[in-house]
C-alpha cells in the first residue's frame, strides 16, 4: 500500500491566513474543518470551579516571580506569544503558568507540555509536580516526537497504522536507505548524495513542508542534477518503511498531520483532548511543528508559546525562526508579553549582547536587563596567530583555576568544530583534559587516527590494531589480507620485511608503504621531514577514502605537522595525539570537575558557565564565509554571536588570530566580526596580543 505521508503545501502566508481560526467563532464551528458534528466526550472529568485561592496566591508569589513574569502566569487564558530573552526565567514562567491553569479550573490530564530534549522535558515535568496543586494527577509531556509516538499509538489504527508500529533511528534509517539507493544502483554515481546528505534532504522536505524538488533547489543545489533520482528514492523510501511499518522521527510528525487532517472523527477526538497547549523553545520549532501546535489549538486556543527569536540557531535542521512572527497568524487575539530581566549575566555582559543585536532586523525589539551587578568588563583581545590566541587561553585558565574556579565551570565556544583544533593540542601539551560537544575531538577524526597509525606502527611495531587500520588504507587489501599480513609479522625480526615480500596486486603499494615507515624510525631525518613523509604517502589513500572533503581533512593534517615539527621526537608527537578528551553529540554539564568544556556554539545554547572564551570571532569565521552573501543567513550567524555571548554568569573573553591557519577551508579575514566592530571601549576591554 502507497501512502503519501508528506502534506501538500502552499506558500507560506497563503496558507496561514486561510487556514487561521478566528476567535468569534464558537468550537464547534472551529472543529467543522474536521467534518465534527459533536464534542466526542473523552471520558475525563474536569473540575467545575476554580481550586481555593490560597492555592492560587501560593503560584502567583511576588517573591518568586517579577513583574513580568508574574503577568504571564495570571494571564486570562487564551494565545499568547512569550518573548523570553536570554537568562529570563522562562522555564520558571511555564512551570509556574501550568501550575496556575491547574488552580483555575483546568484537570493535569488535559494539559500539554512540549519541550525540544527529553532531558528538559523530564526536569519540567518534576518541577510542576513540586508545585502541583492536584499532585496525584500527572500533566502530559514530552517532545514533539514523543508525543506523536504515543497519538499514533493509541490513535494510529484510523490511518490503518498498526499498533507494533517501530521507530527507527538516524542509523537505522541511514542503513535502510543506503540498501535502497545501492539496489537502485545510485550509489555507483558520481556525486550523488550519501545516505546522511539524503536524509538531510528528506528531513529538511517534512519539517518545512516542501517538495523534494523545491528544498534541493533552495537549500542543496549541487544534487540538483540528481533531483529525478533523488525524488524517486525518496518515494521508495517512503513506501518501504510503511510496508514494514518502521517510521523515523520526522515521519512520526507527518503521520499526526495526516490524522488531523484528514481523519475527522479521530482528529476531534485528540483536538479536545486537551484543554490547555505550552511550547517552550518555540523560536526552534519548524513549519511542521507550529501547524501541528495550530491543530491542536485549534478547539481551545489556549496556547502559551515561550521563545526567543534572537536565539532562532538552528536554520539547517529546518527551525523557522519566522514562527515566532507568524504566531499571531495561527491565533488572532494574541496576546505578547517580553520578558527582559536577565539572572545569568553580569550587566557588563548583557551590555555586549545587547550591543550585538542592535540594528537586527525582523526580530522582536528587546533590551535585556541585568541583575548581576560587576565592574569586571569583557575583553575583547586580538592575537596574532591561533598558537598565541591557545596560549593566552591557556593562560587564563590557569589564573581561573588558581582562583578556585573548577575547569567544568569553564567553557571554550566556537563557530565551527575545526577552530578549536589548535586548541586541543595546546591543551594536550599542558595535560588539561577536556570534553567536547557539538563536534569530534581533532584526535577522534578518521583521518587523524589513519594519521597516528603510521606513528604508532612505526615506534611500536607489535600494535595490532594499528597495523590493521593502516593495511586497510593500502588498496586492493582486505580484512583477510591484513590479517595474513599482520599474523606474518608476529614471529618476524624485522616486521617492515614482511610488506617487501607480500606478492599479490598490492606488492608495490605494501613495499612504499615499508619505505615509509623505515623513514619514520630514522632519527637522523628532521622530524618536519618525516611527518610531511606520512602526508605525501597518505594523500592516496585520503583521496579514495574520503572524496568529499578531502582537502579539508588534509589541511588538518598539515596543521598538525606545521604544530608538530618543531616537537622532541615521534614519543612527544603520539603523547600530543594521545590527549586527555572526548567527544559527545550530547549537551550535558555532567561532567568531571577536572574537565574543561569545549563546545560548538550550536551545542551550547541553554548552557551556562562561570567563565566562557569564544574564540575566532574574525570575519569569515563568525560570520562563517559562506554566510556573507545571503542576509537571513548572516542575521542567523548574527543570532549565534548573542547565543554564545549570553553563556557566561560572570566573565566573557572574546578572542580572534589575525592568522589563522585555514583549517576546514575557511581562513580569517584579518579583521575582528563585523558584529563586533561596533563595540566601543566604555563597554568592554581590548587587549592586543603581541
Amino acid at each position: 500500500m502507497i501512502v503519501d505521508v508528506y502534506p501538500r503545501t502552499l506558500p507560506l502566508r497563503s496558507y496561514l491566513y486561510m487556514m487561521n481560526t478566528r476567535s468569534d467563532r464558537p468550537p464547534m464551528t472551529q472543529l467543522a474543518m474536521f467534518g465534527a458534528t459533536s464534542m466526542p466526550s473523552t471520558g475525563r472529568k474536569s473540575p467545575s470551579t476554580t481550586l481555593p485561592q490560597y492555592l492560587r496566591d501560593n503560584i502567583a508569589d511576588p517573591l518568586q516571580l517579577n513583574p513580568e513574569q508574574l503577568a504571564v502566569v495570571q494571564a486570562p487564558q487564551g494565545p499568547i506569544l512569550v518573548i523570553a530573552g536570554a537568562g529570563s526565567g522562562k522555564t520558571k514562567v511555564l512551570v509556574y503558568r501550568t501550575a496556575w491553569l491547574i488552580a483555575s479550573g483546568i484537570h493535569p490530564s488535559r494539559i500539554l507540555l512540549i519541550t525540544f530534549t527529553r532531558k528538559a522535558a523530564t526536569q519540567m515535568l518534576n518541577r510542576v509536580q513540586e508545585i502541583n496543586p492536584l499532585p496525584r494527577h500527572n500533566i502530559h509531556g514530552g517532545t514533539f516526537h514523543s508525543m506523536a509516538a504515543t497519538w499514533l499509538k493509541t490513535h494510529g489504527s484510523a490511518l490503518s497504522l498498526s499498533s507494533r508500529f517501530t521507530i527507527l533511528d538516524e542509523s537505522e534509517s541511514a542503513s535502510l536507505l543506503h540498501v535502497l539507493a545501492s539496489k537502485q544502483h545510485l550509489t555507483q554515481l558520481k556525486g550523488f548524495p550519501n545516505k546522511r546528505t539524503l536524509l538531510a534532504i528528506y528531513g529538511f522536505a517534512a519539517n518545512s513542508m516542501a517538495t523534494i524538488p523545491d528544498t534541493i533547489v533552495r537549500v542543496y543545489p549541487q544534487y540538483e542534477a540528481y533531483t529525478t533520482q533523488i525524488e524517486q528514492l525518496h518515494r521508495l523510501f517512503r513506501d518501504t518503511k510503511w510496508t514494514q511499518q518502521r517510521f523515523d522521527y520526522d515521519d512520526l510528525l507527518l503521520l499526526v498531520h495526516r490524522l488531523l487532517m484528514e481523519q475527522p472523527e479521530t482528529a476531534a477526538r485528540l483536538i479536545t483532548r486537551y484543554q490547555a497547549i505550552l511550547v517552550d523553545e518555540y523560536q526552534d520549532t519548524t513549519r511542521l511543528q507550529a501547524e501541528l501546535v495550530r491543530l491542536l489549538g485549534i478547539s481551545h486556543r489556549n496556547v502559551l508559546v515561550v521563545g526567543d527569536d534572537s536565539q532562532s540557531i538552528y536554520s539547517f535542521r529546518s527551525a523557522d525562526v519566522q514562527n515566532m512572527q507568524d504566531f499571531p497568524l495561527l491565533f488572532d487575539d494574541t496576546t505578547t508579553f517580553t520578558l527582559v530581566q536577565n539572572y545569568r549575566s553580569t550587566t557588563p555582559i548583557v551590555q555586549v549582547a545587547n550591543k550585538v543585536l542592535e540594528g537586527a532586523p525582523h526580530l522582536h525589539p528587546k533590551t535585556l536587563l541585568a541583575q548581576r551587578q560587576s565592574a569586571t568588563r569583557p575583553q575583547l583581545v586580538q592575537c596574532p596567530d591561533e598558537p598565541t590566541e591557545s596560549t593566552y587561553i591557556i593562560e587564563q585558565i590557569r589564573g581561573l583555576q588558581q582562583q578556585g574556579l573548577g575547569l567544568h565551570r569553564i567553557a571554550v565556544l566556537f563557530r565551527s568544530s575545526a577552530h578549536s583544533y589548535d586548541l586541543e593540542t595546546a591543551l594536550a601539551r599542558y595535560h588539561l583534559p577536556f570534553v567536547k560537544y557539538g563536534g569530534l575531538a581533532l584526535t577522534e577524526t578518521a583521518h587523524v587516527k589513519d594519521f597516528l597509525a603510521y606513528l604508532t606502527v612505526a615506534r611500536y611495531p607489535n600494535t595490532r590494531s594499528a597495523w590493521h587500520r593502516l593495511l586497510l588504507l593500502v588498496d586492493r587489501i582486505g580484512p583477510a589480507t591484513a590479517e595474513q599480513i599482520i599474523t606474518s609479522m608476529k614471529t618476524a625480526a624485522r616486521p617492515f620485511d614482511m610488506l617487501r615480500q607480500h606478492q599479490g596486486p598490492a606488492a608495490h603499494d605494501l613495499n612504499h608503504l615499508a619505505t615509509i615507515l623505515t623513514q619514520l624510525h630514522d632519527e637522523e631525518i628532521p622530524l618536519g621531514l618525516r611527518l610531511q613523509a606520512i602526508l605525501d604517502h597518505y594523500a592516496g589513500p585520503l583521496k579514495r577514502h574520503y572524496p568529499d572533503d578531502m582537502r579539508e581533512r588534509l589541511s588538518e593534517l598539515n596543521y598538525l605537522t606545521q604544530r608538530f615539527k618543531d616537537l622532541k621526537d615521534l614519543d612527544a608527537v603520539l603523547e600530543a595525539l594521545n590527549t586527555p578528551s572526548r567527544s559527545t553529540r550530547k549537551e550535558s554539564s555532567g561532567h568531571p570537575s577536572d574537565t574543561l568544556v569545549l563546545s560548538t556554539i550550536h551545542s551550547a545554547k541553554g548552557l551556562e558557565w562561570d567563565a566562557v572564551f569564544l574564540i575566532h570571532v574574525a570575519d569569515g569565521q563568525l560570520p562563517h564565509a559562506r554566510s556573507l552573501s545571503d542576509p537571513a543567513n548572516l542575521e542567523e550567524e548574527r543570532r549565534l554571536l548573542y547565543v554564545a555571548v549570553t553563556r557566561p554568569r560572570y566573565r566573557l573573553w572574546l578572542t580572534y588570530p589575525l592568522n589563522a591557519v585555514a583549517t576546514g577551508g575557511n581562513r580569517a579575514s584579518g579583521r575582528v566580526s563585523r558584529f563586533l566592530e561596533m563595540l566601543d571601549d566604555t563597554i568592554l576591554d581590548r587587549v592586543m596580543i603581541a
